[in-house]
């Protein structure tokens, strides 16, 4: 189960930086993709978060699932790949702010 959420979301993470990409090269202005920039992307808030911001919050989802995994084994060696994660997803997030 813990694979699966990750895999989802990155592939959530990997749709979010195309659909950044197609701003940056105005593909939504095309009519076939209006809607889906419109509708399904919401390129209105997605042109408002920096690239990595979008990465640093997919890194958050992943550590925190990495963390409720976590509960569930034995022994606290389990906890060192999800802080990193979390360590890093953190200092993206502030790092776009100051």
């Amino acid at each position: 189960m813990k694979e699966f959420l990750q895999i989802a979301i990155g592939i959530g993470v990997t749709i979010l930086i195309i659909g950044k990409l197609a701003l940056w090269l105005d593909w939504f202005r095309w009519p076939p993709l209006q809607w889906i920039g419109e509708h399904l992307l919401r390129t209105d808030k997605l042109a408002k978060m920096a690239t990595l911001e979008v990465v640093a919050w997919a890194l958050g989802y992943s550590a925190a699932v990495e963390l409720a995994y976590m509960l569930f084994t034995e022994g606290p060696d389990e906890a060192v790949d999800p802080v990193i994660m979390g360590s890093a997803a953190a200092a993206l997030l502030t790092n776009k702010h100051s």
